[in-house]
């Protein structure tokens, strides 16, 4: 799907692994969203939740590299806003969750992306194709 010039799009956990450790089948696909973002000026959101989700694996294996690297993730995508975790989210999160039995940190990124009104909700997993206050697209 081509990104709207000027709009605001949320960005999932697996689009920065798999643009920054270089995944084989999506890495591409996630550097041309990166880019064309630029290019058309769309915000990219994400929850400040991706934290917790990107620098597990790397402190378990030390790589300091990935570490440095995802604790700065701002500095390599200069369009990327981080949302923190407000109580608004929690209380929307709970709803989402209620409803349609997902996972906590996904339902915390769906009602930061429906609470920032994003129209796009990009992923690569099929599992919240469901949702329906949001355009899931996958990758």
């Amino acid at each position: 799907m081509e990104l709207v010039e000027n709009s605001k799009i949320y960005i999932d956990t697996n689009l920065f692994i798999y643009f920054f450790e270089n995944n084989p089948e999506y890495a591409n696909k996630a550097e041309t969203i990166f880019e064309e973002s630029i290019n058309k000026n769309v915000q990219l959101i994400s929850s400040e939740l991706i934290y917790l989700e990107l620098l597990v694996l790397p402190n378990k294996k030390k790589n300091n590299n990935i570490l440095n690297l995802y604790k700065n993730i701002e500095d390599y995508i200069p369009n990327l806003k981080l949302v923190p975790i407000s109580k608004e989210i929690l209380i929307c999160a709970s709803e989402i969750r209620a409803e349609y039995n997902y996972r906590s940190p996904d339902s915390i990124h769906l009602a930061t992306a429906k609470i920032i009104k994003c129209k796009y909700f990009y992923r690569a997993d099929k599992n919240l194709k469901s949702f329906k206050d949001i355009k899931i697209v996958l990758i």
